[in-house]
């Protein structure tokens, strides 16, 4: 399936191929991986951080990606091989878990090396490294058990129920399981233990479900499902709620949630994730600087700075000065962290002690929902 990975989606083919797009006013393709003529398919990509991702081969080979900044590029890592079809890959410290279909876990070093650490005799369905990698959370079909990196057994609770759908916070270390009773069950990977008190029914079949984390709201239970007949459900503490009444074959979101990815027959569109989440834009002036003071009937260069202090981008950015544009062009997305120094060209048309400066700085987040902002400042502006 599709995946979200920094600005880009990814895919995979069936010969083997890797391809992102990334949409800069006109949509682009770009080939990660060109297919070869003994390739076997690639069944799985998925994100593992914001600058690395995995793909696994039908032929037992996983390939890690990171993205260069700098050059806009993404590069293969390394890749390692495996016996058996792989299921799944992990960070480790500076290492990777991978577990195989036939439940063999092994730890793969840096170096390449390869070495098992346990072979289960149950299915292992999923499995997670606690935030001291010393420590592995393997999910069964009806219990969770902790193993030392060794592979030695520490701790385990058993479920009444089968678990049948998995998903993971790894934000907050928290996990969700639905099982055979249609139950929401909530986990903690720091405590080793189920959060009780978020126990919920769900009165009809779930074919998948991602809990969605909201930074500003850490505490709160919020997932998104997908029931047998095609409808996107939401689940908001103890309520539950439908979607929009849209038929598709899968879903996915960015990495923060904020943004609900519909594939409907091959198809994919965009919208804001239906669950109230706290996300929005924040841009901040930081400094002014004036070249000297203010002179009435004189022209002079005040040159902003403005930071992206928020967690999404700032798409269209207009920044105005008491109505006039900047000397440059503006850029049209600040990521967050980034950093814009405008410069402007303004005229003292009256003299005081404090006369006032409007900086209005207006943007649009990814969907286009507008936001805009003024600051004030003021200057002294004197005779000539």
């Amino acid at each position: 399936m599709p995946q979200i990975w920094n600005d880009l989606l990814i895919c995979s083919d069936w010969d083997g191929g890797i391809y992102a797009y990334k949409s800069s006013g006109k949509t682009r393709e770009t080939v990660i991986r060109k297919p070869k003529f003994d390739d076997t398919p690639i069944y799985k990509l998925e994100v593992l951080s914001e600058g690395l991702f995995y793909a696994l081969a039908w032929d037992g080979r996983i390939f890690l990606y990171s993205y260069n900044d700098s050059k806009d590029k993404t590069e293969e890592q390394q890749c390692f091989s495996i016996e058996n079809l792989p299921v799944k890959c992990i960070p480790a410290g500076e290492d990777f878990l991978l577990a195989d279909q036939l439940n063999h876990l092994f730890l793969a070093r840096q170096s390449g090396e390869i070495i098992e650490i346990l072979h289960s005799r149950e299915n292992i369905l999923d499995l997670v490294t606690e935030q001291n990698p010393e420590g592995i959370i393997c999910f069964y079909e009806s219990k969770i058990l902790r193993y030392s990196i060794q592979g030695k057994e520490l701790n385990s609770l058993e479920l009444e129920d089968q678990i049948l759908l998995i998903s993971h916070r790894k934000e907050d270390h928290w996990t969700a399981l639905i099982t055979s009773s249609h139950k929401v069950i909530w986990f903690s990977w720091d405590t080793f233990s189920f959060i009780d008190s978020e126990v919920m029914e769900i009165p009809f079949e779930l074919r998948k479900f991602q809990c969605i984390y909201d930074h500003n709201n850490q505490n709160s239970y919020l997932a998104l499902g997908m029931t047998g007949d095609d409808r996107l459900i939401t689940q908001e503490g103890n309520k539950l709620g439908l979607g929009p009444d849209i038929k598709f074959q899968d879903f996915f979101t960015n990495r923060d949630g904020r943004l609900l990815f519909l594939n409907s027959n091959g198809t994919i569109s965009m919208q804001k994730n239906p669950l109230p989440l706290s996300y929005e834009i924040k841009l901040d002036m930081l400094k002014a600087s004036l070249s000297g003071e203010l002179v009435l009937n004189q022209h002079h260069i005040i040159g902003f700075t403005i930071q992206n202090s928020g967690e999404i981008p700032a798409c269209k950015l207009r920044v105005r000065l008491n109505g006039a544009s900047p000397l440059r062009d503006e850029v049209q997305l600040l990521l967050p962290g980034e950093q814009l120094i405008l410069e402007f060209s303004i005229k003292a048309n009256e003299v005081g002690e404090a006369i006032p400066l409007a900086l209005e700085m207006i943007a649009e987040d990814e969907l286009g929902m507008r936001w805009s902002k003024v600051d004030t400042l003021y200057r002294e502006s004197k005779e000539a």
